[in-house]
């Protein structure tokens, strides 16, 4: 429903839609990012303080791949 919704402002108002686009995507690519670097952090320190968060900072890191095709993406439309 959501991207439904979605699509219809971009038919709309394409420059707003843009521009939440990429608030949105900066966002999230935030967090993977910041992810990726409190996991590397961990590995580099070798410490027992982020067994438990490991998991969730491995998931939030796969999806990399995925924020750089979006990236791709933006950039065509």
């Amino acid at each position: 429903m959501g991207a439904v919704l979605s699509l219809a402002g971009g038919f709309f108002n394409t420059t707003q839609f843009l521009q939440s686009y990429l608030m949105a995507y900066m966002l999230w690519l935030g967090v993977t990012l910041g992810c990726l670097a409190l996991g590397m952090v961990h590995q580099l320190s070798g410490g027992a303080w982020g067994v438990v968060i490991r998991r969730p900072i491995g998931a939030a890191s796969r999806v990399l791949p995925l924020m750089t095709v979006l990236f791709l993406r933006s950039r065509w439309a």
